[in-house]
């Protein structure tokens, strides 16, 4: 029954008529781990949703976990995890005379080549590795947290990278997963001394300052690959439109997202000041 199902959904499977338009997988990676058929991604899918719809019924009657030490070493981990992955693609990329103008797949089975299929692997790795923070949301009762931008942002990912190293494990995809390990860096650093307790929030003055990282991080890996596309570097141009469009919709949420944590509770904090000095002066009365 198994055998059958992964012979179903196998990439195998996919019809010649779409994989004359979407190519053919990269045949180095297409039979690893997590990469070799669709119901790996399903299952994660169907899980990541379970957790998601169920998580108030889930904590209902349940106090919220603490889990200072198990985030410690989770952040931790995320840092050390994400650096090494960052220092393996921009290794991998230098060594292997990469041009940020236009960087093509190298599909050999050479060292280099490798190098970098196998950082791309890890890469997409971290990212389902990544729901592990709504599962931390959950079990602290931090509802709040589990906004349509933190759910999208964390499930489209996935997606994209499936797609991204199952197709181009390389080439000029490059620079969009080593800018975001290294901005992943800094995140889980935040999140690691956030975690530590009160004595370390006077250290947490650039809060604000990770979503600013976050846009011109999506605005730059745009630039990025609309210059490979106009170069004529090899990757599918139907996975740079998809990039390109994908990554706008992150512009647009996060710019939303960013405008109303800061930008729109800076105006209603100014006003709230404005109502109690006018008060305080007794000239007039603002309701």
């Amino acid at each position: 029954m198994y055998n059958s199902m992964l012979n179903i959904f196998s990439l195998e499977s996919i019809p010649d008529s779409l994989q004359k338009y979407l190519g053919k997988p990269d045949a180095r990676v297409k039979n690893w781990m997590f990469l070799n058929t669709p119901l790996n991604l399903i299952g994660i899918y169907l899980l990541y949703a379970a957790i998601v719809l169920h998580s108030r019924q889930i904590m209902k009657n349940r106090k919220p976990f603490s889990l200072k030490y198990l985030l410690i070493m989770y952040n931790g981990f995320q840092i050390l995890f994400s650096a090494y992955i960052c220092k393996e693609i921009f290794t991998s990329a230098y060594f292997s005379g990469y041009k940020l103008s236009c960087a093509k797949l190298d599909s050999t089975n050479n060292k280099l080549a490798l190098r970098m299929a196998r950082a791309f692997w890890f890469f997409y790795l971290s990212k389902v590795i990544d729901l592990t923070d709504t599962i931390f949301f959950v079990l602290r009762k931090k509802d709040s947290q589990l906004t349509f931008l933190h759910i999208y942002h964390h499930t489209s990912m996935i997606f994209n990278w499936y797609i991204g190293v199952l197709y181009v494990p390389g080439g000029q995809a490059f620079f969009s997963a080593g800018i975001n390990s290294l901005v992943h860096v800094i995140m889980y650093t935040y999140y690691l001394l956030s975690a530590m307790g009160p004595k370390m929030q006077k250290y947490l003055w650039w809060k604000k300052y990770l979503t600013q990282i976050q846009l011109i991080q999506f605005i730059v890996v745009m630039i990025h690959m609309i210059i490979g596309y106009i170069n004529g570097c090899r990757k599918p141009k139907w996975l740079i439109c998809f990039t390109v469009i994908y990554l706008w919709t992150l512009v647009i949420l996060f710019a939303n997202f960013y405008f109303h944590a800061y930008k729109n509770n800076k105006l209603r904090t100014a006003h709230s000041k404005n109502r109690i000095d006018i008060k305080a002066g007794g000239d007039m009365k603002l309701e």
